[in-house]
């Protein structure tokens, strides 16, 4: 379990008044080579992605948070200080977070 992500979303759920009934945490991966299995041929390098499939039963969704953003995070929690050095961990952390919430939401 990745406890920024967890915060994350918990603080965004209250923000927005929803509970989607998934975890983020759940869909979380941060393996680049599986995200260039997801995104063959890709000259980006992503910190942050939210990967979607449509499918016949509903959707296949996955989030991708670089593992040097987690490390980042962790070791420079902006939840419990944020400063400049750590504010664009922590926007790009809430970017997915927070877009993985409107899907599982609406989905």
């Amino acid at each position: 379990m990745e406890p920024a992500v967890a915060a994350i979303q918990q603080l965004l759920e209250e923000v927005y008044e929803v509970d989607p009934g998934y975890r983020a945490e759940q869909f979380l991966f941060s393996d680049p080579q599986t995200l260039e299995r997801l995104r063959p041929g890709d000259p980006h390098a992503p910190e942050e992605q939210l990967l979607l499939r449509q499918e016949d039963d509903g959707i296949a969704l996955a989030l991708y948070l670089s593992s040097g953003l987690l490390d980042r995070l962790q070791q420079d929690d902006p939840l419990h200080r944020l400063h400049e050095g750590n504010l664009a961990d922590l926007c790009l952390a809430i970017e997915g977070v927070s877009h993985f919430l409107y899907l599982a939401w609406n989905a």
